[in-house]
């Protein structure tokens, strides 16, 4: 923490202040007052993260609980994709992804638990993009997508929370108390997800001796109308914290 002690010598009669000034025999008195001046700037740092490419700060899905369709990128696949919920078949000498099963298909990909230290803000990143069946604004309802985040926290039980991610078509009035954030088809983009407000809802003082996981959920609600798409594909998950310094 770097602070800057500045003495401001603040000259009362030019700040509109009248004072009585003793022992000099008038004359333009003052006074020196100590004003403390934060110049700490924030600083954001990867906690954790997961990545197709794995670099120094990067991991591949080791130690992920991945069911159902969930599965993470070969390493032969030069996909940049790294977690999907989806099947990779040959089909006419090429490659095609499909979470056409015929039968009602779900699961929840989770993270290892990360754990989380201090007082600074900490939010989720992560890309993604997908290519459903032929009734895409039906993904309200069916064929749901959604992100969550599971916490542990000493003398307490596992909460979890979940926010739905659904098209730009779909409705996005919360009637049964569902949280939704808008997430585009077919191209890669990038959701950055606030854990404040849970810490806030939770009443958490700081995340100190909190353990996260990271929760992919996929449910396709029922074995109809799952042909024609490809299904859900995520990469570069990143849980990141911000701090003055």
């Amino acid at each position: 923490m770097n602070k800057t002690i500045a003495r401001n010598l603040l000259a009362l009669a030019g700040f509109g202040f009248l004072a009585a000034c003793g022992g000099g025999g008038g004359g333009g008195g003052g006074t020196e007052e100590e004003v403390v001046v934060d110049d700490r700037v924030p600083v954001t740092r990867k906690v954790r993260s997961w990545s197709s490419f794995p670099t120094n700060d990067a991991s591949p899905l080791n130690n992920w609980t991945l069911p159902g369709l969930w599965n993470e990128k070969d390493e032969a696949e030069s996909t940049d994709s790294m977690l999907r919920f989806t099947i990779r078949k040959w089909v006419e000498k090429k490659v095609v992804y499909s979470y056409n099963t015929e039968t009602k298909e779900g699961g929840t990909a989770a993270s290892p638990q990360v754990p989380l230290s201090g007082a600074g803000t900490h939010k989720v990143s992560f890309r993604c993009h997908y290519s459903l069946n032929s009734v895409d604004v039906m993904s309200y309802s069916h064929d749901q997508r959604s992100f969550g985040v599971e916490i542990t926290r000493p003398g307490h039980t596992v909460t979890k929370r979940w926010i739905q991610l659904i098209n730009q078509e779909t409705r996005s009035d919360p009637t049964d108390g569902r949280r939704f954030v808008r997430c585009e088809k077919d191209d890669w983009h990038t959701h950055a997800i606030d854990l404040e407000a849970v810490r806030s809802e939770l009443m958490l003082p700081t995340w100190d001796e909190i353990g996260i996981r990271i929760l992919f959920k996929f449910d396709t609600k029922d074995d109809e109308n799952n042909d024609g798409g490809a299904g859900w594909f995520v990469d570069n998950i990143e849980i990141l914290k911000t701090e003055l310094e």
